[in-house]
C-alpha cells in the first residue's frame, strides 16, 4: 500500500493537472487511512458501551472497516463517541485552517487544521 506522502503528492499532481475527480479520490483515501489508524488506536480506549456501539455499527454496514468510506467513518466516530475521546486524549484544540503546502507524515497530518475540524465534528 502506498504511504500517505505518496498519495498526497499524487493527489496534488492530479489537482495541478485539473484532474479533480481523481485528486478528490486520493484525498479521500488519505482521510480513510487516518480514520482507520485512529479507530485502531482508540477503540480499546472506549467504554464498554462505546465499543459495543462501534462493533454494532460495523456489523450494520455489512462491510469490514478495511473498506469503510469517509462517510461511514464519520458516522462511526459520531455514534461511538470517538470524536470526544480523541479530543480529550490528543488534547485537540480548535485552530484556524491553514493550507497544506508539502507532503506530510501521519503525525503532521493529525495537526492539519482540516483534520482537526473533522475530529471536532465540524464537517
Amino acid at each position: 500500500m502506498k504511504n500517505l506522502n505518496q498519495i498526497l503528492s499524487q493527489s496534488r499532481k492530479l489537482m495541478n493537472n485539473a484532474m479533480y475527480a481523481e485528486a478528490i479520490q486520493g484525498y479521500g483515501k488519505v482521510l480513510e487511512l487516518l480514520f482507520k489508524e485512529l479507530y485502531t488506536e482508540f477503540l480499546p480506549k472506549l467504554s464498554h458501551l462505546g465499543k459495543q456501539k462501534a462493533i454494532n455499527l460495523e456489523k450494520e454496514q455489512n462491510v469490514s472497516v478495511e473498506k469503510f468510506t469517509v462517510g461511514q467513518w464519520i458516522g462511526m466516530f459520531r455514534e461511538a463517541n470517538l470524536f470526544s475521546i480523541i479530543r480529550e486524549k490528543r488534547e485537540v484544540r480548535e485552530i484556524s485552517p491553514r493550507p497544506c503546502r508539502s507532503a506530510i507524515t501521519v503525525k503532521q497530518a493529525r495537526k492539519n487544521a482540516l483534520f482537526e475540524r473533522i475530529l471536532a465534528g465540524k464537517t
